[in-house]
């Protein structure tokens, strides 16, 4: 029993602070799914129960309908299955994709009744606060007298306002990607989390594979191929939705592939020699301080290609 109200009075505790700062609500989540995933493994099935029904009531009567629905397909509803799923009996790999599955489907499903009834409308409004918090950064950057240092140099305050605008717009057409790389990074650390805390329990069920031993879904290089093709499509069409829809596609999956490719990375390194090993670490460490975007595509390239090829040999010695 006293296990059970550690736990309720945690996951509580939680749930006002997510509703109290909504600003600090992802990083308030990820440690609340934690909470939740681990109580699957010290919990009876009814107290697990409990706690769920007790934290959605509590994110109802204190943030209301939307967003307590909002937290539930950002990751309420994925932790909770998570915590269930490890109460009986399934493993980390298991409730990772679980997880995101279920995440990302409950956000398709948030966003598609309270998001795109008013799409446009919902757009402009974001546009219009954009718009509003560039003019009142330079009025500040004008205060500073940055704005005359940079002048001196041939950059006008129109050309930082000009730039300003396409980031944001480009932002503003991206955010669906955001959104979905939100709730994946909400699982994903979650479950690390709880992987942290279990690390000397001993339990095999929230034990992780070293990360140079984790491999990306071969699926996954497909999905990415298609939204390659629906950028180069629409560009070529001259087709913005197509675009756009590709390019978000891309967002959400190209720190996939680099994740992976760097575990990849790091697998080779370690069979490597130790001279080589270490040349080829300093090359890598130049290459990622100095050519970030450079490292982030071989890593990224090199993520879906061992995904295809297997280089590793990581299915085959699953026998998969």
């Amino acid at each position: 029993m006293a296990v059970f109200i550690l736990f309720l009075l945690l996951s509580c505790t939680l749930c006002y602070l997510m509703a109290a700062g909504p600003a600090f609500a992802l990083v308030v989540a990820i440690v609340w799914g934690a909470i939740l995933i681990i109580g699957g493994k010290h919990l009876q099935r009814p107290q697990l129960l409990v706690i769920f029904a007790v934290n959605i009531a509590v994110i109802y009567y204190l943030g209301g309908l939307v967003f307590s629905l909002f937290i539930m397909a950002l990751s309420g509803l994925a932790m909770m299955i998570m915590s269930y799923m490890l109460w009986r009996g399934a493993k980390y790999y298991e409730l990772l994709r679980a997880g995101i599955a279920i995440a990302v489907v409950g956000l398709s499903v948030f966003l598609g009744i309270t998001l795109f009834q008013d799409q446009e409308d919902w757009k402009q409004g974001v546009q219009n606060e954009i718009n509003t918090y560039i003019e009142e950064s330079m009025q500040d950057f004008d205060k500073s007298g940055l704005a005359e240092l940079y002048a001196e140099q041939g950059i006008t305050r129109e050309s930082f306002i000009e730039n300003a605008q396409k980031v944001s717009g480009a932002i503003l057409n991206h955010l669906w990607a955001i959104f979905y790389l939100q709730v994946i990074m909400t699982v994903f650390f979650a479950l690390l989390l709880a992987v942290f805390i279990n690390r000397k329990s001993g339990d095999e069920r929230l034990k992780k594979k070293p990360f140079s031993q984790e491999i990306m879904a071969w699926q996954l290089v497909w999905v990415i191929i298609a939204g390659l093709a629906l950028c180069l499509w629409g560009n070529q069409q001259g087709n913005d939705q197509l675009f756009y829809i590709g390019s978000n596609i891309l967002v959400v999956l190209v720190p996939v592939t680099v994740y992976y490719g760097l575990a990849a990375v790091i697998y080779k390194i370690g069979q490597m020699r130790p001279t080589a090993r270490r040349w080829f670490t300093v090359i890598l460490v130049i290459l990622g301080t100095f050519f970030l975007p450079s490292a982030l595509i071989f890593f990224s390239i090199f993520g879906m290609f061992d995904a295809l090829l297997d280089y590793r040999k990581l299915r085959i010695e699953k026998g998969d």
